[in-house]
């Protein structure tokens, strides 16, 4: 673990000295983890050192394979347009670091950095050195101080990894969520479904709700197992709660925004307008609409007018995002084949004039792609790349487990694709090289990586489409 050179008995760090000593921790978003480095030890000696802020929290914890971070984004805007002053933390940030930790929107400042990380360096050596906290203990602990700080009225936790042993789970929240669940992480969490669901389960606290989004039913039979074992009272999708969708559709003749009709135990909410493409984030969103219901049960006052509104304007940056529309590019975190396989269906919903048989003419499909070495990406790419014409591949310089280009071309010619492609160094000279190649008609869709997607919006900040103007 890093020092900083000062005197922290009467020095604040700066901003670059908080990052610094961050930077020195062991961070498992840029280094694979063992099964065994995920421990709830550190932390809980690091929280108590600082008077367990998140035991003055109320707390919706979040975890799943797939849709966590949509959820907790529209769950927050839902509790936003209630008037709740809310706090989410997700993991990993997008852009800025700073973007993990939000309240009402808005991220976390340097300068409270600074402050929450020097009190944290403190702590740390009055715990002693057998208390080594990772970079994800430290920004977790960061969350619950400024979450209890600001005095959020809820705060919406994202799992990390798994459930069970990541640093989150040292909380006690009001209501549990568990999106879906499906093949990820597997050298931490195992290799079955059951395995990972019973990681993800660890959430599940003794007479606490939980909404379940898991539909495999390997997954979630261990989910029920779970919360009957616990007295936690489950909803789940697909069981107790169902949703209907229709596709959103970009094409030459206009914009339609997608809708869906949640159903739950207690209801048939109204058909509400979705700002997001694809069935998967529907299902998201019955997620949170279940949520809400549970919400209301303990004395949230969640009209449904909230609900419609945080539906019909919610974003969620780089999941199916429409960024520019003359070429239309689509920029997308997915990275596993699962989230790969919602991708390919939503573009051939969505977005019939550039993907899949209605597609114009003589117009080109172009991918850009990279991923984590840890990742199954020639699942990905065989999922993938038959629906381009060709494709970039790139690595991610802001990650050290982004594939470099031998492990991408191995991939590649692992998922049998036989489609012309070529390695650019940077996702930015990626999207130069073919934006150069590329007429109107065409048709560029930027995925792999939360990382690669991060990299990218931070090397085009003018070129991109604001995210009003598709409505305009």
């Amino acid at each position: 673990m890093s020092r900083v050179g000062y005197d922290r008995a009467a020095v604040l760090m700066t901003y670059e000295e908080a990052r610094a000593f961050l930077t020195g921790l062991v961070n498992y978003e840029q280094q694979s983890p063992s099964a065994s480095d995920l421990a709830l030890g550190p932390i809980r000696v690091l929280l108590g050192e600082l008077g367990d802020p998140h035991k003055q929290l109320a707390i919706v914890h979040v975890a799943g394979t797939n849709g966590k971070g949509s959820v907790a984004i529209i769950l927050d805007e839902i509790l936003k347009q209630a008037g709740y002053r809310t706090g989410r933390y997700t993991t990993p940030s997008l852009c800025e670091f700073e973007d993990q930790i939000c309240v009402c929107g808005i991220p976390i400042t340097r300068s409270a950095c600074a402050d929450y990380i020097t009190k944290i360096h403190r702590a740390i050596a009055r715990g002693g050195a057998s208390n080594c906290p990772t970079h994800f203990d430290v920004v977790t602990a960061m969350a619950f101080m400024h979450f209890a700080s600001v005095q959020v009225d809820v705060a919406i936790i994202e799992v990390g990894m798994g459930g069970q042993n990541d640093s989150t789970n040292i909380c006690s929240p009001i209501l549990s969520i568990i999106t879906s669940i499906d093949y990820d992480h597997t050298s931490q969490l195992g290799p079955s479904l059951r395995s990972i669901a019973q990681e993800k389960a660890g959430i599940v606290k003794p007479g606490r709700p939980v909404v379940s989004g898991a539909i495999h039913a390997e997954a979630r039979d261990v989910i029920r197992v779970a919360c009957a074992g616990r007295g936690a009272p489950l909803s789940q999708l697909g069981v107790d709660m169902t949703y209907e969708y229709v596709p959103g559709r970009i094409s030459e003749t206009g914009f339609v925004p997608p809708y869906t009709t949640v159903v739950t135990p207690r209801r048939r909410w109204p058909t509400m307008a979705l700002n997001l493409f694809g069935e998967h984030q529907a299902a998201n969103a019955a997620l949170a609409v279940r949520a809400v219901e549970q919400l209301q049960d303990i004395g949230f006052r969640i009209p449904d007018e909230a609900v419609r509104q945080a539906l019909a304007h919610v974003r969620c940056p780089a999941r199916t995002e429409m960024i520019m529309e003359r070429p239309l590019v689509v920029l997308d975190c997915s990275h596993n084949p699962a989230s790969i396989d919602a991708l390919i269906t939503t573009l051939a919903q969505s977005f019939p004039d550039h993907i899949g048989q209605n597609r114009t003419p003589h117009a080109k499909r172009r991918l850009i792609f990279g991923a984590s070495r840890d990742k199954n990406i020639s699942a990905m790419l065989k999922i993938i790349a038959g629906h381009f014409d060709s494709i970039c591949l790139t690595s991610c310089k802001r990650s050290r487990r982004s594939a470099n280009q031998t492990e991408l071309q191995a991939a590649l010619q692992a998922s049998g694709c036989d489609l012309p492609y070529r390695y650019v160094e940077t996702v930015s000279e990626a999207f130069e090289a073919i934006a150069s190649d590329t007429t109107e008609a065409d048709f560029i869709c930027i995925t792999g990586s939360v990382f690669l997607a991060g990299e990218f919006l931070a090397s085009q900040p003018t070129r991109l489409l604001h995210p009003a103007a598709r409505s305009g």
